[in-house]
C-alpha cells in the first residue's frame, strides 16, 4: 500500500467519523437541536481540519490550505498565508469538486507547474464538502506516492 492509499483511507474514515458518526441528539426543542447540529458540525469541521493539518505536517507538506465548500479557511500553512493564494486555491478546488461523480466521496487531482506539484483533494461528506490544496516540490511529491 502506498502513502496515497493510506491518506485516502485516513481522510475517508476521518470524514465519516467527524461528519456522520458524531452524536447530535441533545434536543429539548427543534430550534435548539438545529442550532446545536450546525454549531456541532462547525466544531467537527475544525477538529477534522486540525487532524488533517497534523497529518499533512507529519508527511512533510509545509504549504497547504484546508477550507469548507463555502470558502471558509479552516487551516493553512506556508505559502498559503497570502490571502490571494488561498482564494486561487479555493477557486481551483471548487472547480475540482464539480468532477465528483454521483456516489464519489473523494477526488484527487494533481497539477505540475515549474517543478512544483499541486495536489487538490475534494472530500464530499453527507453535510459538508472540504477542499485541500497542497503545494510540494515534484521530487517530494513523487517520494510520497
Amino acid at each position: 500500500m502506498c502513502v496515497d492509499t493510506h491518506t485516502y483511507i485516513f481522510v475517508y474514515v476521518l470524514t465519516y467519523f467527524c461528519l456522520f458518526l458524531l452524536p447530535f441528539h441533545f434536543s429539548s426543542s427543534h430550534q435548539f437541536d438545529t442550532r446545536y447540529k450546525r454549531e456541532g458540525m462547525e466544531v467537527a469541521a475544525m477538529s477534522q481540519a486540525s487532524l488533517l493539518k497534523d497529518r499533512l505536517l507529519n508527511q512533510g507538506a509545509n504549504h497547504f490550505v484546508i477550507f469548507t465548500s463555502v470558502g471558509e479557511v479552516l487551516e493553512w500553512s506556508g505559502d498559503f498565508q497570502n490571502e490571494e493564494k488561498r482564494l486561487l486555491a479555493y477557486t481551483v478546488a471548487q472547480q475540482a469538486s464539480t468532477l465528483l461523480r454521483p456516489g464519489e466521496e473523494l477526488k484527487r487531482i494533481s497539477m505540475v507547474f515549474d517543478n512544483v506539484a499541486y495536489v487538490i483533494t475534494t472530500i464530499a461528506g453527507p453535510n459538508e464538502h472540504f477542499g485541500i490544496v497542497v503545494k510540494r516540490a515534484v521530487s517530494d511529491a513523487l517520494e510520497q506516492s
